[in-house]
């Protein structure tokens, strides 16, 4: 199972960029489950993941980090990231 997880924070600029982009490709990629983490929410989570900078993606595929995306991204790396580990 392929798991993406975008940890964010409501006062980040390129989070709130992040934020749709991130629904539509849940909706493209209905085979690989999306997780949000508010980093100010839930820290504990964050730290497990030694999160510096949000926002981060991580993909994670048989409970492997297999990609870690710091920073808002194009569209297209998610779309390739995503692919990949799901070709894998």
């Amino acid at each position: 199972m392929i798991h993406v997880t975008r940890f964010s924070a409501p006062w980040c600029g390129p989070c709130k960029l992040l934020a749709p982009e991130f629904k539509k490709l849940e909706e493209q990629f209905t085979d690989v489950k999306f997780i949000t983490v508010d980093v100010d929410e839930k820290p504990m989570i964050a730290q497990l993941y030694a999160i510096r900078n949000v926002p981060t993606v991580i993909i994670e595929k048989d409970n492997q980090t297999i990609d870690r995306m710091v920073g808002l991204q194009s569209k297209q790396k998610y779309i390739d990231a995503i692919t990949s580990a799901l070709s894998d």
